[in-house]
């Protein structure tokens, strides 16, 4: 765990990684959940819960987590950067 002053500041901490299966936002600012999760280079995206997920969506990360994405119809478009946000609690 880290403190920080500014989000930017996590942000780029956070996209620093050969990975991006996975990443979570907890804020009871919409607008902060929103934006944070556009900037993340993640293939999932939870704002205020620990699983993103829906059976009918894709399944897939970026960089070194894994290739394409499976399910929904999404798992079609191998070649297309996605990304999943699923929003609880609000």
């Amino acid at each position: 765990m880290f403190s920080f002053s500014e989000l930017d500041e996590v942000i780029t901490n956070a996209n620093d990684t050969p990975y991006g299966l996975a990443a979570y936002v907890f804020t009871n600012n919409i607008k902060t959940a929103f934006n944070t999760a556009e900037q993340l280079e993640f293939g999932m995206v939870g704002i205020n819960e620990w699983t993103p997920h829906g059976t009918e969506l894709p399944f897939g990360g970026w960089k070194q987590s894994g290739q394409g994405h499976e399910s929904g119809s999404e798992g079609l478009y191998e070649y297309l950067q996605l990304k999943l946000v699923s929003i609880g609690g609000i």
